[in-house]
């Protein structure tokens, strides 16, 4: 990504959502009709991990609850 472009997102991402102008956007309140996945569907590959049974704890502690292990936090 360019450097210009870089900055501005992040400058935007810094701003309150009260000062962002979204006056050229009107907001859309009612998402009832909104499809899921409609455009972009990422492509998926099941894996298996093993995991040594401290590394597991590790990430029972990280979840509400000691439930399941987010995947999402997992980068191979």
């Amino acid at each position: 990504m360019q450097r210009q472009v870089r900055g501005s997102l992040d400058a935007l991402e810094a701003l309150p959502d009260d000062r962002i102008d979204t006056s050229d956007i009107p907001e859309q309140a009612d998402w009832s009709d909104a499809a899921r996945g409609l455009y972009y569907r990422p492509v998926k590959q099941q894996i298996t991990l093993r995991l040594d049974a401290d590394v597991v704890a590790w990430f029972k502690r990280q979840t509400p609850g000691g439930g399941a292990i987010r995947p999402q936090s997992i980068e191979l």
